[in-house]
């Protein structure tokens, strides 16, 4: 019996030590340090929780305006917000910004609705000092639609060089906070650039067509050239097509093919060796090219054969349709031999 106890008690002990390692804290990550969260889940190393509600989600798609917010499901964190969430908190992996001198949090953040909720939803930033959780920023804004890039100072939110900085998203309070979820993107905790990036906000596309567009943005500071780079959606810096220039409203670009998405990413360029860090991406989907006869469609790949197809299933002939989007075409074979091949409408009232 007493052999068995100390063995017992042996596998207890390596058992509880076992857990302690698997639960010890990852080490401190270097800066610069980056995370766009194009895992579709939290990332290694962060920590997560909640008081109430589902916390931060990694994928899918938010209510609302937010469905519209121009980036792919899968790479952006979000607060699906609905009533009952408290204490929503992402804690980013401890960064060690010691050879550092300015460092700095900059993050996109994204939170619009045409209904707007009063109070707006709260993203609050943090460090800790040590003790306990010191505000660094809060944002409590609704009212531009698009990705707004956000920076703060990390100056003297380090213990003894580590920093560790959390997201900690709050309800309103208001009953119908649900049309505001909150989203982040594209973190960087590193040292302050010299020559400022050119604000995302600022980023559009005028003169779209099937094939080409002038892509837009504003100085982010006094400088008077950029670097410029565009390619597909989701293409990785570097692999773009890439230009420098001077005409910063309204550069143009072509070769571009019909209802194809694109990226864009602006870099100021201050003086020799003196760059900012990469703004962006930018999307933009091109528009459906116009056909040239002779043109044939035969739905053998169902219905809608593409993008550039539009039904309605509602409207009179004084008002023509409504409600783009749905109707009661549906695919089927012609003269009904068969089940493809054709589309047909039954018009029975």
């Amino acid at each position: 019996m007493r052999k068995f106890f100390k063995f017992l008690l042996v596998k207890i002990i390596l058992i509880f030590t076992g857990l302690n390692i698997l639960n010890a804290q990852c080490p401190a990550v270097p800066s610069p340090y980056t995370e766009n969260f194009s895992g579709g889940a939290l990332p290694s190393c962060w920590q997560q929780s909640a008081t109430s509600g589902d916390g931060w989600k990694f994928t899918g798609t938010p209510g609302y305006a937010a469905a519209n917010n121009g980036r792919p499901a899968g790479s952006f964190a979000w607060v699906d917000f609905s009533g009952t969430d408290a204490g929503t908190v992402m804690e980013v992996v401890p960064v060690d910004v010691s050879s550092n001198t300015n460092p700095q949090i900059e993050f996109d953040f994204f939170c619009f609705n045409t209904t707007q909720p009063n109070p707006t939803n709260i993203l609050h930033i943090e460090a800790n000092d040590g003790t306990g959780w010191v505000s660094v920023g809060t944002i409590q804004n609704n009212t531009f639609n698009g990705w707004a890039p956000y920076t703060y100072t990390l100056v003297g939110f380090d213990v003894n060089g580590i920093v560790s900085v959390r997201f900690r998203a709050e309800s309103g309070g208001a009953t119908n906070d649900f049309y505001n979820d909150i989203l982040v993107d594209n973190l960087a905790i590193r040292e302050a650039p010299t020559c400022p990036s050119p604000l995302l906000s600022s980023f559009g596309v005028a003169n779209l067509t099937a094939n080409s567009a002038d892509l837009q943005w504003l100085a982010g500071g006094n400088e008077t050239l950029w670097g410029l780079e565009w390619g597909p959606t989701g293409f990785s810096l570097g692999n773009g097509s890439y230009d420098t220039t001077q005409i910063f409203f309204g550069y143009p670009i072509s070769g571009l093919s019909p209802i194809t998405s694109y990226d864009f990413y602006v870099q100021a360029i201050c003086g020799a060796g003196d760059t900012s860090y990469w703004s962006g991406p930018f999307t933009f989907t091109t528009p459906c090219a116009a056909l040239v006869p002779s043109q044939l469609e035969d739905f053998s790949n169902g219905f809608p054969p593409n993008a550039c197809w539009d039904q309605a299933g509602d409207g009179d002939p004084g008002t023509g349709p409504t409600g783009i989007g749905t109707s009661s075409w549906t695919q089927d074979g012609f003269g009904n031999v068969g089940t493809t091949g054709a589309v047909k409408v039954n018009l029975y009232t």
